[in-house]
């Protein structure tokens, strides 16, 4: 079972698309990170 779910997000700043079109889904007991090239 899912804990959350992310469907069709897309973050911009200005003209640039940092994110485009992204889902994905987390489920419970689990460990998750998003890391970036700052880190």
């Amino acid at each position: 079972m899912d804990h959350f779910r992310i469907e069709n997000l897309s973050i911009s700043f200005g003209g640039l698309k940092a994110v485009n079109n992204v889902s994905f889904s987390v489920e419970r007991n689990s460990i998750f990170s998003i890391i970036g090239p700052n880190g």
